[in-house]
């Protein structure tokens, strides 16, 4: 064997016996960018993960109460999986499935001082439970738009009784400059 073999071998086989990635050392035959992100998250979970988990465990023994507890940080290590885990955060909030309060636990931030237990619905985001007074207006003038009976849509919609107090309605138009025609 030449000694840059030699060499290669070493590291290798270093690597394996550690169960440490070649791209963490920066090997020129290392696997590109795509490939090494999931080696990393691979890693994390079998090689890295387990020892993390002996260490915190150890450290939680050393701690009196329930109410304190050990748990390393890794997002620095996660960093490319950071954007994954916000997107499918945002997607449970929009459909109503975790609240912030309970992503806030997830990601071991403190709960929010108020209406962080709240579940959203996606009917443009509002609050399941609240008041959907606007909603119900806008299905009775969908109705009414359709032809059907103005009181008629507003019992269907579950309005209440509205008397009109007989003024000209008022549309507001943004206000466009007109470009005369040459």
């Amino acid at each position: 064997m030449q000694p840059t073999e030699t060499l290669h071998w070493s590291v290798e086989s270093i690597c394996r016996i550690y169960g440490v990635p070649l791209q963490l050392l920066q090997y020129p035959e290392a696997t590109s960018h795509a490939q090494s992100e999931v080696l990393m998250q691979s890693w994390l979970r079998v090689g890295l993960g387990p020892l993390i988990a002996r260490i915190e465990a150890g450290l939680q023994r050393l701690i009196v109460g329930n109410t304190t507890f050990v748990k390393f940080n890794i997002d620095g290590l996660l960093r490319p999986m950071t954007k994954e885990r916000y997107d499918a955060y945002a997607v449970a909030v929009q459909n109503g499935w975790l609240s912030l309060d309970e992503i806030r636990s997830l990601e071991d931030r403190p709960p929010l001082p108020e209406g962080g237990n709240q579940f959203w619905k996606p009917l443009n985001i509002g609050t399941v439970g609240a008041d959907n007074t606007r909603n119900d207006a806008e299905t009775a003038g969908v109705l009414v738009r359709a032809g059907f009976d103005p009181l008629d849509s507003a019992k269907v919609a579950g309005l209440p009784e509205m008397k009109h107090t007989g003024a000209a309605p008022v549309t507001l138009q943004a206000d466009v400059p007109v470009v005369p025609q040459a």
